[in-house]
């Protein structure tokens, strides 16, 4: 997990910090990075997202099963790619 976080922005690194054991509200987690509630929100699951990223490249390195996207993924409809998009319909 610790290797998979290592893997993530600092910026994002900073975000789950704050929001998880920090245990920062939206509000507060705002506040402090100068944004609107709904612009924390936003990047909160960016990061989140990219941290689920993380752990599936983490999983897959050599030695490891690879997999498409771990079940999280599949989950919250992260596809493989860096960006982390939620997926789209076709």
């Amino acid at each position: 997990m610790l290797e998979a976080f290592m893997l993530l922005p600092e910026g994002e690194r900073e975000i789950l910090m704050l929001a998880g054991p920090g245990g920062l509200t939206y509000q507060e987690m705002a506040a402090r990075f100068a944004r609107a509630d709904g612009t924390m929100k936003s990047s909160l699951r960016r990061a989140r997202a990219s941290l689920v990223h993380s752990l599936a490249v983490v999983k897959t390195r050599p030695g490891r099963k690879p997999q498409e996207r771990s079940a999280a993924a599949r989950r919250i409809g992260i596809s493989d790619r860096r960006g982390c998009e939620p997926d789209r319909p076709a």
